[in-house]
């Protein structure tokens, strides 16, 4: 699934009827744009703002046909509220399928605050509804899609310019909140900027791009801010899958860069999403948080590559409740570095409960050069499962990895921590060792428990010093090394 070509404007209007809303001011409420496309009616046609239209209705499409609503470029704004007119959506598409295109027009709210409504509604629809080269500055939402086909916004500008503290989002796509039908599809956002407040009120779900109950969206070289600047969420029985998210950039957010999720309601769940290229930096929170609302998350198939995941509040990547499937995370090839500046308690990827299926590869994790926190590289506070392969783990403050319960899979090749031999631990009937895979060992106790390990974990231990002791049985010596592997997970399965 692949960003479609962009309409052809020229042959999608030739020998359609054209329209000029100056011929229908005198005593129009909406600058003569509703009387445009009445006039046009299922026959379609375009219309041409030809003069500054102050509208104080709301604006509706006919069932059938197809309209484009052309003004004078993105940068010439041709279409303003009225002051009166503080709720209720500017443009309302309701149903039936007719073929709306936005082009060459700004659509600007210029007093500020709207108690509810959108610039542009779609609700029910049957067709996408496409923009092109538009800008949209707005005080609730900009663009919204609810129950029907989604949006295809192409080279524009979405602005909110509300400074109230209210849900509201620049572009929002939301499928049905029950399972009254399937998800919205076919989104598409290419080239555009999403600019609206970092505002950092919890209370408040503010997002710069929305995604909820969606199967099958890309959105290529999307910049967006808000509290939540970009957010994919599975809710009521629901799911948002195949989201194809390419080159996204946020330089600011209020809490999040990018936030995955779903709600607790059996059936949601998350899958085949794919971030690549992005730059996901500069939030308050985290960079990428993976659920928030509690309960387990049920993935499949959520991979973020090659994405600069840097100079955020709290973890670079945060787990914050259960998430279980097959591969249900990976990381790779990622730059995920200098967070948790606010808080050093918080690791460049941080996972907070219990996770299965995570993949962590390729990536560099690390402080070097900045006012990054990182405790860790990766903690896993929790129990966790999966494969911690060739990154570069160091620098962080307190140490390259941590498991807070047992893990299972495989960790090796890591800088950080197969490049370093650590302190030696002084022997103890039960001592703990760290990830490296060689650590010394000093003392003279005999040593009949090792935490630290893992399932299929192997180290070599090395006796520093000249008296021998015996580790899980086996005889360790000055300057020999002794092989050991744990079959169960557990501080006595070691041989």
């Amino acid at each position: 699934m692949g960003i479609p070509t962009q309409p052809d404007w020229v042959t999608q209007i030739r020998n359609k009827p054209f329209v000029d809303t100056r011929q229908y001011l005198t005593g129009s409420n909406t600058g003569g744009i509703q009387e445009a496309i009445n006039f046009l009616g299922t026959g379609g046609g375009v219309v041409y703002v030809g003069a500054m239209a102050t509208v104080s209705q709301s604006i509706t499409f006919p069932a059938s046909g197809s309209i484009c609503i052309v003004g004078q470029g993105r940068s010439k704004k041709m279409v303003d509220r009225a002051s009166s007119f503080t709720s209720g959506d500017l443009f309302y598409i309701n149903g039936g399928n007719c073929v709306v295109q936005f082009s060459n027009i700004w659509v600007g709210n210029g007093f500020g605050f709207v108690s509810s409504g959108a610039a542009v509604r779609t609700n029910n629809r049957m067709v996408n509804t496409v923009f092109r080269n538009c800008t949209f500055t707005w005080g609730e939402y900009c663009l919204r899609s609810t129950n029907g086909a989604g949006l295809e916004v192409y080279d524009s500008l979405i602005g909110i310019n509300d400074t109230t503290f209210r849900p509201m989002a620049g572009i929002s796509v939301e499928g049905p909140t029950a399972l009254v039908g399937p998800p919205i599809s076919n989104v598409y956002l290419s080239n555009v900027q999403v600019l609206t407040a970092a505002k950092t009120d919890p209370n408040v779900v503010f997002f710069g791009v929305r995604l909820w109950n969606v199967d099958g969206a890309v959105l290529s070289n999307v910049t967006a801010t808000g509290f939540t600047a970009f957010s994919l969420y599975g809710s009521d029985g629901n799911f948002v899958a195949n989201i194809w998210m390419m080159n996204p950039s946020v330089d600011a957010a209020g809490a999040r860069s990018l936030w995955i999720d779903t709600d607790s309601s059996v059936g949601s769940f998350v899958g085949n999403v794919q971030v690549v290229g992005g730059h996901l930096s500069g939030s308050l929170g985290q960079g990428v948080l993976i659920g928030h609302t509690g309960g387990t998350l049920s993935f499949s198939k959520v991979r973020i590559s090659g994405c600069d995941i840097a100079l955020n509040g709290l973890a670079g990547v945060g787990i914050a409740c259960p998430v279980t499937g097959e591969t249900t995370l990976l990381l790779a090839n990622n730059n995920i570095v200098q967070n948790a500046f606010t808080n050093a308690a918080y690791s460049g990827v941080h996972a907070e409960a219990a996770v299965s299926g995570v993949v962590i590869e390729g990536n560099t994790i690390s402080n070097t050069g900045g006012i990054g926190q990182q405790q860790y590289g990766i903690n896993f506070v929790s129990t966790g499962s999966g494969v911690i392969e060739g990154n570069d783990l160091s620098t962080n403050a307190t140490g390259p990895v941590n498991f807070g319960g047992a893990f299972t899979g495989v960790l090796q090749a890591n800088k950080g921590i197969d490049d370093v031999i650590p302190s030696a631990v002084t022997s103890a009937a039960t001592i703990t060792i760290p990830a490296n895979p060689t650590v010394r060992v000093s003392g003279t106790t005999n040593v009949t428990a090792i935490n630290g390990g893992w399932i299929g974990r192997k180290v070599t231990l090395y006796k520093t010093d000249a008296t021998s002791i015996t580790v899980m049985g086996y005889t360790l010596a000055q300057n020999k090394s002794l092989v050991l592997t744990n079959v169960d997970g557990t501080n006595t399965g070691w041989f």
